[in-house]
C-alpha cells in the first residue's frame, strides 16, 4: 500500500515539474514583469500543500 502511494506521489510530482519547468518558459516575461506577485502565488498555493503532505507523511 505505501509503495503505491509513492509512487502515485512521486508520478504526481514529476508531471507538476515539467508542467511548472514549461509555463515558466511559455510566460517569461509576464513572470519577470510581475516577479513579486509569481513568488508569492509558489510559497502559498503550490509550496505549501507540499510542506503539509511531506508533514502528514512523515508524522504517520
Amino acid at each position: 500500500m505505501k509503495e503505491v502511494f509513492y509512487i502515485i506521489l512521486s508520478v504526481f510530482l514529476i508531471y507538476n515539474v515539467f508542467t511548472y519547468y514549461f509555463l515558466v518558459k511559455t510566460y517569461q516575461k509576464t513572470i519577470l514583469s510581475k516577479l513579486f506577485y509569481f513568488i508569492l502565488y509558489l510559497c502559498t498555493l503550490e509550496i505549501a500543500p507540499y510542506y503539509f503532505m511531506y508533514y502528514w507523511v512523515t508524522k504517520n
